[in-house]
């Protein structure tokens, strides 16, 4: 029999039953659907930024977005580093719960959807994606409400 191979699971706060608010998951979907393409396209050059970056700069305070402006400003900054960037395995995941939160928000649709948006990224998944390690994404993400998971009983 072979070894077991350890794995962590970080599990959302969107689950029924947790803090976040229910699960879109027609929104997901469509985040996955539009983040799947871009993340084929794995890249080491983003993987070694986010590992060259001074530790918490990937971490986004809410406290430096404190009104509308200053969060549209940090919306085209996140639309155009998904833009520009090939992900790393953590920033693809940052990408996709993201990109979630502007569809389950319908950003496209006025700019007060657009700042709820921002409002929800900025509560669950408070990362800058193409500078930020799998190590500061746990960190991070366990203290919006992400339970980390690194044992099942089967």
């Amino acid at each position: 029999m072979a070894e077991p191979i350890p794995v962590k699971v970080l599990l959302h706060p969107l689950r029924d039953g947790h803090s976040g608010p229910p699960l879109d998951h027609q929104a997901f979907h469509a985040a996955v659907q539009c983040c799947a393409a871009d993340s084929q396209a794995w890249c080491l050059q983003t993987a070694l930024r986010a590992g060259t970056v001074a530790f918490g700069k990937e971490i986004l305070d809410p406290r430096d977005f404190p009104d509308p402006c200053s969060r549209a400003g940090l919306l085209h900054e996140l639309r155009s580093r998904r833009a520009s960037c090939r992900p790393s395995c953590s920033s693809a995941a940052l990408m996709v719960w993201q990109s979630y939160f502007e569809i389950a928000c319908g950003a496209a649709n006025s700019p007060a959807a657009q700042d709820l948006a921002v409002c929800e990224i900025l509560r669950w998944v408070p990362a800058i994606p193409d500078i930020t390690t799998p190590s500061s994404l746990l960190q991070v993400l366990t203290k919006c409400g992400w339970v980390l998971r690194g044992r099942f009983d089967v």
